[in-house]
């Protein structure tokens, strides 16, 4: 677990680089309620890479129609964001295989991810990475494969594409780093061991606390995406405070 120093030095490292992102981070929060911008950091040096852009519309996308004008505002600003590191946007089975979505997706270049959701809708697992595959030759978008570690074709999934990222599933993380499940380690390990083999970099989802953080970088796990991440500013002046009282070197757990 991180000690109260290496919290500050983290979240001050982690503040100071969000800081470098705030411009187009703003510009999706402010300009757009339909999205929300999460910032994924290096667990190793504690410097934001990158964020994903999730859908927060309201009322939620009902339909291809609907999803199609979500993408088109949602691929123009990304477009029109000169953000530092990468921008991760989802796409599901359904998604890949609409014509006109992925129209709109083909503007992407290699600044940007797109990240392979694990739903039951329909699509042949098959006919959806022979799109992403296309997608990435034509624009250079680097693939993800999203929730490593549950449902039942990750693993197929990561086999037919050979993605640039993995990113695993936040209950397995939290279960691995605050429990010591020892199963969830192992599978852990497991999406580590053939991520590798396909040159891939993994990211853990639900990066909460203290706790998550650090054993998700003793793991060997490459990234992490989460609340704690994303209030890495707030945190830091939390710690900061905590710090002019006798705390030095007290743990801290959830915040």
């Amino acid at each position: 677990m991180l000690n109260i120093a290496e919290n500050i030095e983290v979240l001050s490292t982690a503040a100071a680089a969000l800081g470098s992102m705030s411009a187009w981070k703003n510009r999706f929060l402010l300009r757009n309620a339909k999205c929300r911008c999460e910032p994924i950091a290096s667990l190793s040096e504690g410097v934001i890479v990158g964020a994903e852009l999730l859908c927060r519309a309201s009322p939620w996308p009902r339909n291809h129609r609907e999803w199609r004008r979500w993408y088109a505002i949602i691929i123009n600003e990304m477009l029109e964001t000169d953000g530092r590191g990468w921008m991760a946007i989802n796409l599901d089975g359904a998604q890949a295989t609409d014509n006109k979505i992925m129209k709109t997706i083909e503007k992407l270049d290699n600044r940007h991810v797109i990240e392979w959701t694990e739903r039951h809708d329909g699509a042949e697992v098959e006919t959806v990475a022979t799109a992403l595959r296309a997608l990435r030759d034509k624009t250079g978008a680097a693939i993800a494969i999203d929730d490593a570690g549950v449902g039942v074709d990750a693993m197929q999934r990561i086999l037919l594409v050979q993605p640039q990222y993995v990113k695993v599933d936040g209950k397995i993380v939290q279960d691995a780093c605050r429990k010591q499940c020892a199963i969830s380690r192992a599978a852990i390990h497991s999406i580590l061991s053939i991520s590798k083999a396909a040159g891939a970099k993994t990211v853990a989802e639900w990066i909460e606390t203290p706790e998550d953080w650090d054993g998700c970088r003793k793991m060997g796990l490459d990234y992490g995406q989460g609340y704690f991440i994303d209030g890495a500013e707030d945190r830091q002046r939390h710690w900061l405070s905590k710090s002019r009282i006798k705390t030095a070197g007290r743990a801290h757990g959830q915040p």
